[in-house]
C-alpha cells in the first residue's frame, strides 16, 4: 500500500487500495497519504484527503459528500491554500499536522 500511494496514480488505484487498507501498517500508510494529500496535484491530493477523512472515521464512505467543500480545496497550485486545507484536515482528523508542513517547506 505504501508504494501504491507514493509512486502511483491515485484515480487509476483507488480500488487497490481499498482493498489493501486493512492489511497495511496503518501508521505508514496515515502517513504516506498525508503527505499526498500535502504534496501532490490535483486529484490526487484531493482523493487522498478524502480518504483519509474516511479512514479515520469521520466519514460513512470514501468520498462523503459532507467532506467535500474541504476536500476540493486541495486541487490547488498555491502551497499556501493546501497548507491552510491540510491544517484543518489534520484538526479534524485528530493529527498534529507540523511533522509535514516542516517536511514540505523546500
Amino acid at each position: 500500500m505504501i508504494k501504491t500511494l507514493e509512486h502511483r496514480d491515485l484515480s487509476n488505484d483507488l480500488a487497490e487500495l481499498l482493498e489493501e487498507a486493512p492489511n497495511c501498517q496503518p501508521a505508514a500508510a496515515l502517513d504516506a497519504l498525508l503527505c499526498r494529500a500535502l504534496t501532490s496535484e490535483g486529484e490526487a491530493a484531493v482523493q487522498s484527503a478524502a480518504l483519509l477523512f474516511y479512514l479515520h472515521g469521520k466519514a460513512i464512505e470514501p468520498f462523503d459528500r459532507d467532506d467535500r467543500p474541504l476536500v476540493v480545496r486541495f486541487n490547488t497550485t498555491e502551497q499556501a491554500d493546501r497548507e491552510s486545507a491540510f491544517r484543518e484536515l489534520c484538526a479534524m482528523i485528530g493529527v498534529d499536522p507540523h511533522k509535514h508542513l516542516s517536511g514540505s517547506k523546500s
